[in-house]
């Protein structure tokens, strides 16, 4: 058979909306069965009726979850006493259950902390310039590598800062600067190729063969003098733009030197205030809001345990259902008591009614014992037994059930309601009494962390002062190094500077010599080559000495500092392993293994037995990865560990020490219990029964009696007892419209009363009835799964307290390890240092000296070209009359001016 119902209901955050039109199907045993309903939980506080003919059937409402629910099953196994488990009551588990209809109670995820960004490093001033700059000596170097092959000598280094050198390092010292060696004595020859060439000009020449064109050999000659000097101009201005390059470069050197050192100490207080900065500020970020959450356990943990409990038993609904009990029990008493005191009043004038009927009684018996006996049988027939009261309230005040519900503690069971109220809206306070203990002690765990860390920074200070000490103490040591050279390279910048301009002189004779040749002052032309060829030889010798000193010089420089600080990867042979040797040889202020100290290691971390080579630090900088992995700063404090929270034991056992008992709450206490059982046991009165008794007719006819009385009256002979008989017949009827008609009132109020009693006390034994059941529910899941349901919870606050550490430790490794804490500015100060001390100073030292040299090649060859030339000169000058030496003295004594050329009798030209 099929029945009528409501749709479905639609779950809106634990509340429900009434249901329109479904079909259930009602099996044989009139349960109800909902096929293709899921029952979600125990709704008891409604009942929603179903009719079926002409009587009435109820049915509990439940919602569904995926299993079929028989209430008639459950609420039987209840009655007999039989325990229901939690799944039976509820359904699956509370983990899975809550996690499902769990959308937004619970504890919660903790919040995303946004630390600070960290303290940002200062204006580094060696690194402003451009790193790459072009390089037009870059070739010059590979001819340094042919001359000079090895590497850096760091044996003869070690022999030099002992001052103990012996023979084999001077031999040593000897085979090193073969190539130097070999140079010094080229450069000694080819100064002495020029001088020869013009002392040849006093000795005696060979007589020329006659040549059939002169003035085109003169032409050549001139055109590749032209030619020559035009390279011998670039090599000149090659010298003076190096020379001031390389005077630049030197002059700024000290106070680069300077500021790299500053920057490299800057750096490291700006590395060490990062770390600092995460051991202490970034964990007071962290703990802040942790603190709070700690402090604030009453709506974090308390209240997602008292939501969860509504959600999954619906307490709420079950303390609401007790009020209205309460609340209709004291309106139920009320009536009652009401009631009985109606019935005593009724009971009172069912007394007077019956003196008045006793007297009538007495009365009319005295009359029948007047009656003639003539009379006697009339009188006799009168019925005295008719005046009887046949209405009692004795049935309600004897009743003991409603004499129960008057006297039951109404305002007992309202104030155990209340106390049931106050235990579930004070579980949230409850929950953070119970765990303060707890929570105060995982508080007093991170200030004692926080100490920790903070004497762990302290390490992080003495690098700083001691770094800062033995840096500043380096640059007052190295700088006046520099200063000193600054002095030499102003006398070195003055001999550059004339030696380029005794080339640029050269090149001005020259020049003047050409032009006068060209215009046909060849008298003029002979002296100016002659005085040219002179200077050239004078200085030659001096150039050949300043271009061998200034090789020599930046040479070393190249092979010693540059090739030391070339990258790896431009020159894989050099590279940092010999530069970071170099680096803890020259930096070691100690005795001991020389193979392993490392002066970087004594610098930052002031441990010079970790293996920190300079090369690695290069390396890694360079890859931009972080100060405190680069450094080895783990050896100071290692931070890693110090902010793992799985090495934090105490604060750990601390948290798990944060425990929510719930098995031993008693939300319904056994008094509310006993009240409801009390008022169950006097809802349980037949009020019924009661009111049938008080339906029946409250007297005997009375007007028919006295009617009867009259009509006897009236046939008595004796009229002085048929006068009687009239006055008890008006007596009854009166009695009948006084006496009898209050106690009809009363009685009709009595069964008013009772019908209404009757109609409240069903519903709310009802209600009662399913209250009860879902109490027990309650309490049954609260002693069973309570446990299971705070330990959930208190899991969760314990999981958002360990969030705020877990992000304070992620935040410091990532910071550690990424680019926030990049040593790149080493590299780039590096860089910069290599830039200053090669790009802008050694390269064009080597520049110089290779300008030089190409100046002087190029005299070489311009020498005999000048030797030709003057050669031809004299020649001419011979076929026009004058000597050479005439035309000397005259172009002396005339300042070399121009005569008129010789009229050319033969050109061929």
């Amino acid at each position: 058979m099929k029945l009528d119902c409501w749709k479905r209901p639609k779950i809106e955050k634990g509340r429900e909306v009434k249901p329109e039109g479904a079909v259930l199907n009602l099996n044989s045993d009139e349960t109800f069965q909902g096929e293709s309903w899921e029952l979600k939980e125990v709704v008891p506080s409604e009942d929603f009726a179903f009719s079926r003919g002409s009587g009435e059937m109820r049915l509990i409402h439940w919602q569904l979850r995926s299993q079929r629910f028989e209430p008639a099953s459950r609420e039987k196994k209840l009655s007999e006493g039989i325990p229901i488990d939690r799944d039976e009551w509820f359904g699956s588990s509370p983990e899975s259950e809550a996690a499902a209809r769990r959308p937004g109670s619970g504890v919660g995820t903790a919040v995303t902390i946004n630390f600070g960004p960290l303290p940002k490093n200062r204006h580094y001033l060696s690194t402003s310039g451009s790193p790459f700059t072009l390089n037009p000596y870059y070739h010059i170097k590979e001819v340094l590598h042919i001359i000079h092959p090895s590497p850096f000598p760091l044996d003869l280094l070690r022999e030099a800062l002992k001052e103990d050198p012996n023979g084999p390092a001077v031999l040593r010292i000897i085979e090193l600067e073969v190539g130097f060696l070999s140079i010094l004595f080229l450069s000694i020859l080819l100064s002495m190729v020029i001088p020869g060439m013009v002392l040849s000009l006093c000795t005696k020449q060979p007589e020329p063969p006659p040549s059939c064109a002169p003035d085109c050999k003169r032409k050549t000659l001139v055109f590749i003098l032209q030619v020559l000097l035009a390279l011998l101009l670039l090599g000149s201005v090659g010298m003076l733009w190096s020379n001031e390059e390389c005077s630049r470069g030197m002059t700024s050197s000290p106070a680069f030197v300077g500021e790299v050192i500053n920057d490299s100490k800057d750096f490291l207080e700006d590395s060490v205030n990062k770390l600092q900065y995460l051991l202490t500020e970034a964990f007071d970020q962290a703990t802040a809001p942790a603190i709070k959450d700690l402090n604030d356990a009453e709506n974090l943990l308390g209240q997602p345990i008292q939501i969860e409990l509504v959600l999954e038993t619906r307490l709420d609904a079950a303390l609401d259902s007790l009020s209205a009990i309460a609340a209709g029990a004291k309106e139920v008493c009320a009536q009652v008591a009401g009631i009985l005191r109606s019935s005593v009043e009724a009971e009172q004038l069912v007394g007077v009614a019956k003196n008045k009927f006793d007297d009538l009684r007495s009365q009319l018996d005295s009359v029948k014992k007047r009656c003639k006996m003539r009379d006697r049988p009339l009188c006799d027939s009168i019925p005295s037994r008719l005046l009887e009261i046949k209405f009692s309230t004795r049935m309600i005040a004897n009743s003991s059930q409603l004499e129960y519900l008057k006297q039951a503690g109404v305002d007992s069971l309202a104030a155990a309601v209340t106390e049931a109220h106050a235990v579930f809206t004070g579980l949230p306070s409850k929950i953070e009494k119970e765990t303060k203990s707890a929570r105060q002690a995982v508080a007093s765990e991170l200030l004692n962390k926080k100490s920790e860390l903070a004497t762990s920074s302290v390490a992080f200070d003495q690098i700083k002062s001691r770094s800062k000490m033995k840096l500043l103490d380096l640059r007052a040591t190295v700088v006046p190094h520099f200063e000193s050279l600054k002095q030499l390279e102003y006398w070195r910048w003055m001999v550059g500077l004339v030696a380029g301009l005794v080339v640029v002189y050269v090149w001005v004779l020259l020049v003047g010599a050409t032009c006068c040749g060209c215009c046909g002052a060849e008298r003029s032309s002979t002296p100016t080559l002659i005085v040219a060829l002179v200077v050239v030889s004078l200085g030659s010798v001096s150039l050949w000495f300043l271009s061998f000193i200034t090789l020599y010089i930046g040479g070393h420089g190249e092979n010693h500092v540059c090739r030391l600080l070339r990258d790896p990867e431009v020159n894989p042979e050099g590279g940092h392993s010999a530069l970071s040797s170099v680096v803890d040889t020259l930096g070691a202020a100690y005795d001991g293994d020389e193979e392993s100290r490392s002066y970087v290691a004594d610098l930052v971390v002031q441990n010079h037995s970790v293996p920190l080579p300079f090369e690695n630090v290069l390396r890694e900088c360079k890859a931009s990865n972080t100060t405190y992995n680069t450094f080895h700063l783990s050896t100071v404090t290692d931070i890693e560990k110090a902010v793992n929270i799985n090495h934090w034991t105490n604060i750990c056992n601390h948290l798990q020490g944060v425990h929510v008992n719930l098995a031993q709450m008693q939300i319904f206490g056994p008094k509310l219990n006993s009240r409801l059982e009390e008022l169950r046991q006097g809802l349980l009165i037949n009020v019924s029964h009661i009111r049938s008794q008080l339906a029946g007719p409250t007297t005997s006819d009375l007007d028919a009696l006295a009617n009867h009385l009259n009509d006897i009256a009236k046939e008595l002979s004796d009229v002085t007892t048929s006068a009687f008989l009239d006055s008890i017949a008006v007596k009854t009827r009166k009695a009948l419209e006084t006496v009898v008609q209050d106690l009809e009132n009363h009685k009709e109020n009595l069964v008013y009363h009772l019908t209404a009693l009757e109609l409240k006390i069903s519903p709310l034994l009802h209600k009662l009835n399913q209250s009860i059941t879902h109490m027990k529910a309650v309490q049954f899941y609260v002693n069973n799964h309570g446990m299971s349901l705070a330990h959930q919870n208190t899991n969760m606050y314990i999981a958002r307290i360990k969030n705020y550490l877990d992000q304070y430790h992620n935040f410091v490794t990532n910071s550690i390890n990424n680019g926030s804490t990049s040593c790149r500015p080493v590299w780039e100060m590096f860089s910069s240092l290599r830039e200053q001390l090669c790009r802008q100073t050694l390269d064009p030292l080597n520049g110089f000296w290779f300008m030089t040299i190409y100046c002087l090649i190029m005299l070489i060859i311009i020498t005999p070209v000048c030797l030709k030339l003057i050669n031809y000169y004299n020649n001419n000058s011979e076929e026009s009359g004058i000597s050479a030496s005439d035309s000397f003295i005259t172009g002396e004594m005339l300042g070399w001016s121009a005569r008129p050329p010789p009229p050319q009798t033969n050109n061929d030209w």
